[in-house]
């Protein structure tokens, strides 16, 4: 038998800005990281780690902050929102 709702995936609503670091950009450094953020049945962040590092700490922390500052719709399964996990790809140059 077919659910009345079929299971959605969480979804970003709004995603943050990315602020590059002034660090970064006198060492002359850019990257992309891959970011794995936990959502609570409201869709609030409830836990955020780097799954691929953008190959330098100080943008891996630009990346966990716009993630962390990002709005999510979360998960929904059985019609009703979920626990579930958001992955943000968040790349890092200067602008």
């Amino acid at each position: 038998m077919t659910p009345a709702c079929p299971p959605t995936a969480a979804s970003i609503l709004q995603r943050a800005d990315v602020v590059y670091p002034d660090a970064a950009r006198d060492a002359h450094l850019e990257g992309t990281a891959i970011a794995k953020v936990e959502l609570d049945a409201n869709g609030k962040v409830t836990k955020v780690t780097i799954q691929k590092s953008a190959g330098a700490g100080v943008l891996d922390q630009a990346a966990l902050k716009a993630a962390r500052d990002s709005t999510y719709k979360p998960a929904t399964e059985d019609c009703k929102p979920t626990a579930s996990i958001y992955v943000m790809v968040v790349d890092l140059r200067p602008e």
